[in-house]
């Protein structure tokens, strides 16, 4: 599978799904949102695997918030907060999650009658709910991006300029050093 980088916005990520869907790669790792961009008469989903030995995989999954600023005028307020009330009704996030491949935001969407019908004909959607069953949280970087931005540059390093993984990880690992000490001193 080829690591395509670079150009405008989304460029890279659109070169790699066409990649995948005209046959010129096994695979790729993505979000469950990619799931309206595939096709699986094509392609299929799967969960991310484990190490060998080791079990299951452990991805990352996180959730993302939504809130009400305090800031907002009481209108506002009220119209945001009936927006979230109906987005997060069982049959409304069962059908989003449907047409973009996330996770709804509520369990019961589950057992909302159109999901089920449609896992049934789309066993992808089910997968990202089978492998959040067993995520990881996401890493807490507390140098502030810094320890994150070692490790994608190591990953850089690796995949796009062929570097040994060992060297990449040695050098990622004295910048996060370097920056971890700043925090903590």
């Amino acid at each position: 599978m080829g690591i395509h980088y670079g150009g405008q916005g989304w460029e890279y990520w659109y070169k790699t799904i066409d990649d995948v869907m005209k046959n010129k790669a096994a695979g790729y790792t993505g979000s469950s949102g990619d799931q309206g961009d595939l096709d699986f008469s094509v392609v299929a989903a799967m969960q991310q695997p484990g190490w060998e030995g080791i079990g299951e995989g452990k991805p990352v999954a996180s959730a993302i918030s939504a809130g009400i600023p305090s800031a907002a005028s009481p209108e506002q307020q009220q119209a945001a907060y009936k927006w979230l009330t109906y987005f997060s009704e069982t049959s409304n996030t069962a059908s989003w999650s449907m047409n973009t491949g996330y996770i709804a935001v509520r369990q019961s969407a589950q057992q909302d009658p159109e999901f089920m019908k449609f896992s049934e004909e789309n066993p992808q959607i089910t997968v990202p709910l089978q492998q959040a069953a067993h995520a990881s949280a996401p890493f807490q970087d507390p140098t502030g991006g810094k320890i994150n931005d070692a490790l994608k540059d190591a990953a850089d390093q690796v995949q796009i300029n062929n570097m040994p993984a060992e060297q990449a990880l040695k050098e990622a690992k004295e910048k996060a050093q370097k920056e971890l000490d700043r925090v903590t001193k």
